[in-house]
């Protein structure tokens, strides 16, 4: 059946409102604070301090929203036409060896080091 204008469907509804919600909402509103006013947070444990951190923080902290930064310099390609070089290392000496090397000492250590993939 196609949406007619004008129609009335929903417009009564048989569901009711929720009159107790608010209700229960402020009395509930009204036990916390009188729990949080008579508490003496000096007389807690190191251990109910940081439970009682842990609870409270989330509510006083605001979340985090993830941000990317889609700012690049240079255009990237998509796909690498050549499958990138992976370098093992045997111990932290010839690591080292590799960051003082110059640039052409690097590509011989690169060759000897390199792990083929032939896929």
């Amino acid at each position: 059946m196609r949406f007619q204008q004008g129609n009335e469907y929903g417009k009564l509804s048989k569901r009711s409102k929720d009159l107790f919600k608010q209700e229960i909402k402020d009395k509930l509103k009204n036990n916390v604070f009188d729990v949080l006013y008579n508490m003496d947070v000096t007389e807690f444990t190191t251990n109910q301090k940081l439970k009682y951190l842990q609870v409270v923080l989330p509510y006083l902290t605001p979340k985090l929203r993830m941000s990317y930064n889609n700012d690049v310099a240079e255009d990237v390609p998509l796909f690498c036409d050549e499958p990138p070089t992976i370098l093992v290392f045997k111990n932290a000496e010839q690591k080292q060896a590799y960051d003082n090397a110059t640039d052409e000492e690097k590509i011989e250590m690169e060759k000897e080091l390199a792990i083929k993939n032939d896929k």
